[in-house]
């Protein structure tokens, strides 16, 4: 097997390592060649225990510079396990240590230790490589593609606010196409963008949800791929952090999207009937760690934000709602009214109403559901949204004359009304006293 010009090597040194008696820098390097040679031969046993001659166990006690690069050949004979990573950290020191220069090698060599330790569940540490390995990408990122990458991101986002949807993803996506070569997915700028594309393509799936369902949906999948690509760099790159909390709501928000058009008020699409798909509930599954998981990281945070926490658990109410279990719906619902009342953000307070009718609806609890409509249409009377009480109103009135059969008792519409309205009047003479 020894032909050629390796077996020629490989002889050269072997006959080196037995006459010469060489001591040193000089054995150490000749026991480095050797390895090399073996791995030309394909006996990687053998090439493991020249790079054990050549190496020491611990970076402290090298000695030349280029036993960095032969710890990363090492640890690529590793491949994986203790072994590999003892060897990278051991040539990631000495780089550091003899100041070598910058280069591929060096953002390789920081992505394998960073991944290593990600697998063996060393998140904190993992991070701190991938952080590194994120700013010598930054240090090694020619000027002028980042210029080009800077004024593209500009004009997506100017689009954007003019609502060029179309041409701010195209800005965007070149934005990316530049980049992401030198930089890497795993890189906050990176990040960034996939957040205003993740807009973007939301807004252009709105524009579509009347009269094109199937692009409706494109585009919240496309929505929902940036979100999941952003939070992979995120929690990669980020502790939890409240950048993260906001990603994995919108992540569940637009899973929710996905899946959540009221079948029941569509009817016929283009002359097809459109009917829940089995794979929707799914999508719906898919929301919920994402919106438990936000909530977790907002809750650690010092400085709770309750506006944040009741949109979450409003959002979370929704999807047990969509997924048919209402009293996980409700709990989540009600939670939602605790956090905007403490916050005072009566506008949302009252469209949480509405969403606790809709869900007692679905129960056929039509006096609570009607009970929770009538908050909604009051609260939004006392703050002079007059479109949106009138709206609540006419459901309010075409729910009770729906249901009427279905109750015991059955009493006039304004009959009803009257006694909610004094009920409401004596609620609120009594707690001002």
């Amino acid at each position: 097997m020894r032909r050629g010009k390796h077996g020629e090597a490989f002889k050269f040194l072997v006959k080196a390592r037995r006459e010469d008696g060489l001591e040193g820098e000089a054995q150490t390097r000749l026991e480095w060649e050797l390895g090399r040679c073996w791995v030309k031969l394909g006996y990687i046993e053998n090439a493991i225990e020249s790079y054990e001659n050549a190496l020491p166990d611990s970076h402290e006690d090298a000695l030349y510079p280029w036993q960095a690069g032969a710890y990363e050949e090492l640890a690529a004979l590793y491949e994986t396990g203790e072994e590999a990573l003892r060897c990278c950290r051991n040539a990631a020191r000495l780089r550091e240590r003899f100041e070598l220069p910058e280069d591929e090698n060096t953002v390789s060599l920081f992505r394998n230790i960073a991944d290593m330790l990600w697998d063996d569940g060393e998140e904190d540490e993992a991070r701190v490589w991938y952080n590194k390995e994120m700013a010598v990408r930054d240090r090694l990122l020619p000027e002028e593609v980042d210029a080009l990458g800077k004024q593209l991101i500009e004009q997506g986002k100017a689009l954007m606010e003019n609502k060029q949807y179309e041409q701010a993803v195209k800005e965007f996506t070149k934005a990316l196409d530049i980049l992401v070569p030198f930089i890497g997915m795993l890189h906050s700028r990176v990040i960034a963008i996939l957040n205003n594309l993740a807009e973007v393509y939301t807004q252009i799936a709105l524009q579509h949800i009347q009269n094109d369902i199937a692009e409706y949906h494109r585009f919240m999948f496309l929505t929902v791929d940036c979100f999941e690509k952003a939070l992979e760099a995120k929690n990669r790159l980020f502790h939890d952090c409240m950048s993260t909390a906001h990603t994995h709501r919108n992540l569940g928000e637009a899973l929710d999207r996905c899946s959540s058009l009221d079948i029941s008020t569509i009817g016929e699409v283009n002359g097809l009937v459109v009917s829940v798909k089995e794979n929707d509930r799914a999508i719906l599954v898919r929301a919920i760690p994402h919106l438990k998981v936000a909530l977790q990281i907002i809750h650690k945070n010092a400085d709770e934000n309750m506006v944040m926490i009741a949109d979450t658990r409003r959002k979370l109410g929704n999807v047990f709602c969509g997924l048919g279990n209402y009293e996980e719906a409700i709990a989540e619902l009600r939670e939602a009214c605790s956090y905007y009342q403490k916050a005072q953000v009566d506008s949302e307070l009252a469209l949480t109403y509405s969403f606790l009718a809709n869900t007692y609806l679905k129960m056929q609890n039509y006096t609570e559901g009607l009970n929770w409509y009538f908050m909604a249409w009051q609260l939004l009377g006392k703050l002079e949204f007059s479109g949106m009480a009138d709206h609540v109103f006419d459901r309010i009135k075409r729910t009770y004359r729906e249901t009427a059969q279905a109750r015991e008792r059955q009493k006039p519409f304004e009959e009803w009304l009257r006694e909610k309205q004094a009920e409401a009047d004596a609620h609120g003479g009594a707690e001002a006293g």
